[in-house]
């Protein structure tokens, strides 16, 4: 994608770059050297990377995102995967087609 408008999210939550300038093989983002992709804003090249994954301390390389940390994220079981998650239910409930939500398999949340 580049040279096309960007409005990724950084690090798949979080700060939103809006409008920034996607240049993956501008000078600006061959020296920030990102492991996935870059972004030019104002203040300079920006490293992103894609869903699941999030800007490392370094600011160029990417790591999990941990979306079982993130309340609500499922409703009973979380598993973090490397770049995804999945959600399980305890016995006696049903996981719901959003594959986020368990439900008693009498009716009862």
């Amino acid at each position: 994608m580049p040279c096309g408008y960007s409005t990724r999210t950084q690090g798949g939550l979080g700060d939103r770059e809006e409008g920034g300038k996607d240049e993956e093989f501008s000078p600006t983002c061959n020296q920030a050297n990102c492991q996935y992709r870059c972004v030019v804003t104002r203040t300079g090249a920006t490293c992103y990377c894609s869903d699941g994954f999030k800007v490392a301390q370094d600011g160029k390389s990417c790591e999990d995102f941990d979306e079982c940390s993130v309340y609500g994220t499922c409703s009973q079981i979380c598993t973090n995967n490397n770049g995804s998650y999945t959600c399980g239910c305890v016995e006696g409930y049903l996981m719901q087609p959003d594959n986020k939500i368990c439900k008693a398999k009498n009716g009862k949340r």
